[in-house]
């Protein structure tokens, strides 16, 4: 039996919950996400999620590294989404 993919609404939701609690930066919308990735999965949205943030953080890390000083917080910049969303689809 196969599962259907989820549509629209339902990977709106799915960015909601995976997004929840994470830092993000103004303007990252769950709907404009939802919208830009007809075909994904529930696991391939968590997977995007997931790698959003762990560039944010590498970012923020590196930041650090060359300006030990620099107190920007960490959060998930569209650049960010959009690398995870490319390298979801190669």
């Amino acid at each position: 039996m196969d599962i259907p993919l989820p549509d629209q609404e339902s990977r709106r939701l799915i960015f909601e919950v995976h997004l929840r609690n994470k830092p993000l930066a103004p303007g990252i919308s769950a709907s404009s996400l939802a919208a830009g990735t007809d075909g994904f999965s529930g696991a391939d949205i968590q997977g995007v999620c997931t790698k959003a943030a762990l560039r944010a953080v590498r970012r923020a890390v590196a930041s650090r590294i060359e300006k030990p000083a620099d107190e920007a917080p960490v959060r998930i910049e569209p650049d960010d989404l959009k690398a995870a969303l490319k390298e979801a689809t190669a």
